[in-house]
């Protein structure tokens, strides 16, 4: 989480994730876990996290069809 920390103080996105790493120092989260973790990290921070629209806008990806 130390990279996570680093990344939202620098004003950067994350998207976070097991993938192919199980993070057993963290005790084996979810993948709904981790993004909490990092969600509180952001905000505890003053960071708030984007919605998924946002999300895809940032990232160009087509909106879905309730988000036009």
């Amino acid at each position: 989480m130390e990279v996570a920390e680093t990344v939202i103080d620098r004003g950067g996105h994350l998207s976070i994730g097991l993938g192919d790493h199980p993070h057993t120092r963290l005790g084996r989260p979810t993948n709904a876990e981790l993004v909490h973790r990092v969600a509180e990290l952001a905000r505890a921070r003053g960071r708030e996290v984007a919605t998924p629209e946002e999300a895809r806008r940032m990232l160009g990806l087509p909106l879905r069809r309730s988000e036009r």
